[in-house]
């Protein structure tokens, strides 16, 4: 059951890695690259979850293991919802420190600092997604454990034309 759970989450998650604000994001907050690596993962591991699927009843081993993978999903999840509030936050905040006096240096150095500043907020951002990245990293390495297939899907995400999913041969 759980990974049907993560399957459904997966896709959605990568539909949402595709959205016009996601996009927006990699552009303003440079961080394209690692957007598109954790898009690839997920796709790729989205490949197997049918045959472990059909496996984890044998295996407590691959249970553990989609165990493992949902609490990454969800973390991949949550981080998307930070950053989409981020990204309709950031004309709010720019605005308000638009109105901070010039005299008044101790506030500039204290949001300078602060989470509230784009600067920070987006090395925050970028260093979760690659956290993210390394985990998914790690599972990928257990996964050849257990010998899954690779199941060919077709990826549908909406504005978009759909595609075969082919595994990459490099996330093994």
């Amino acid at each position: 059951m759980a990974e049907l759970v993560v399957s459904g989450l997966l896709q959605v998650i990568i539909e949402r890695l595709a959205s016009p604000i996601l996009e927006q994001c990699e552009l303003l907050w440079g961080v394209r690259d690692e957007i598109e690596n954790l898009r690839s993962k997920l796709s790729t591991i989205q490949a197997v979850l049918e045959d472990a699927e059909e496996q984890q009843v044998k295996s407590k081993a691959l249970q553990n293991w989609l165990g493992k993978l949902k609490c990454v999903v969800y973390d991949a999840d949550d981080i998307l919802d930070d950053f989409t509030i981020e990204m309709e936050a950031e004309p709010k905040v720019e605005a308000k420190r638009k109105k901070v006096e010039i005299g008044d240096c101790f506030k500039k150095v204290g949001t300078f600092f602060s989470a509230s500043n784009p600067l920070v907020s987006r090395s925050n951002m970028a260093d979760k997604i690659k956290e993210i990245g390394r985990r998914l990293d790690a599972i990928a390495e257990e996964r050849s454990k257990f010998h899954l297939k690779e199941v060919e899907r077709v990826l549908e995400i909406q504005g978009r034309e759909p595609s075969v999913h082919s595994p990459s041969v490099g996330f093994m």
